[in-house]
């Protein structure tokens, strides 16, 4: 045990090393608000509040946006080094990251001098960020739909097998940096990942340093495990999961929620976890059923 904790040492050690002086040369830049891009009907009394996922960027929703932009005011948000222009060497804590998504939404309201029904919308990270924001900032939105990630984790080995690794893999290589982090990155996104609504222009932009999220979550992981354990959501969830995985991004108590309580729904759809590849018309009757839900 004593030899293998000095290998763990050394191999920190190494990391931050490496990443030292092979230091990136890109100017950071100061964040108060997340990047933002705004969209459709500012008179609208309803707000679509967007969060994408890894290795997704704004565009991961254009196709949505270009429906319910005619009815709507959509918010479409991004992270420190997934928008091009907005970069920071070591990314932002999640916690940072969910102050910022009601820091830049608040602000956006009281520029509009308006306050909105709000709706998130959410994919991956995107939905581990909407828990949070909703345990932290109860009743911030009034409805939620996420996307393939659940509240409740499923703890079966073979899951903690498959998650523990990829997402120690892509940590590592953000600690690594440089041409080797970014070569690490791509090795995992061209072999396991197949983003909807990635371009080309942003596929090509995808670094180590956009798995920052990777390393917060393990650096925070007990206090993220509990604040998930313990979370009961304060407004109604609409959740869409792709069923062909190899393993769940949620557990069946989650599902059993979901299905017992008032305003909530659940959708199995035959995708993968980028549930849009093939079920974008269910997605979107999705949200404006909920939508129509807030107008009422």
């Amino acid at each position: 045990m004593g030899r293998l904790f000095q290998l763990f040492v050394v191999s920190v050690l190494v990391l931050l090393a490496s990443r030292f002086f092979f230091k990136n040369k890109k100017v950071e830049s100061e964040v108060n608000t997340l990047p933002v891009e705004l969209n459709g009907d500012r008179n609208s009394d309803v707000m679509i509040i967007f969060l994408h996922g890894y290795p997704n960027t704004f565009r991961m929703w254009d196709k949505l946006i270009d429906d319910l932009k005619h009815n709507y005011f959509c918010v479409n948000l991004s992270y420190p080094n997934f928008a091009e222009g907005v970069y920071r060497e070591w990314g932002m804590d999640l916690v940072d990251i969910v102050d910022l998504i009601k820091k830049t939404v608040d602000t956006i309201e009281q520029s509009e001098k308006k306050t909105y029904k709000k709706m998130v919308v959410a994919h991956d990270w995107g939905a581990v960020f909407t828990y949070l924001l909703d345990s932290k900032y109860p009743k911030f939105a009034d409805n939620l739909l996420t996307l393939d990630i659940g509240a409740k984790l499923d703890t079966s080995l073979k899951t903690r097998i498959f998650a523990i690794s990829y997402q120690v893999y892509l940590a590592a290589n953000f600690l690594i940096g440089g041409e080797i982090g970014r070569l690490g990155t791509n090795l995992f996104v061209d072999k396991f990942a197949k983003p909807y609504g990635l371009t080309k222009e942003d596929q090509a932009r995808i670094d180590s340093s956009w798995n920052y999220l990777y390393y917060y979550l393990w650096k925070g992981i007990l206090y993220y495990r509990k604040t998930l354990e313990n979370y009961t959501p304060s407004v109604p969830i609409g959740y869409i999961y792709g069923k062909n995985k190899t393993f769940m991004f949620h557990n069946d108590e989650f599902i059993s929620y979901l299905n017992a309580t008032k305003g909530c729904e659940v959708h199995a759809v035959d995708e993968g976890h980028w549930v849009m590849n093939k079920n974008f018309d269910k997605v979107l009757s999705v949200i404006k059923s909920r939508v129509r839900s807030l107008k009422k």
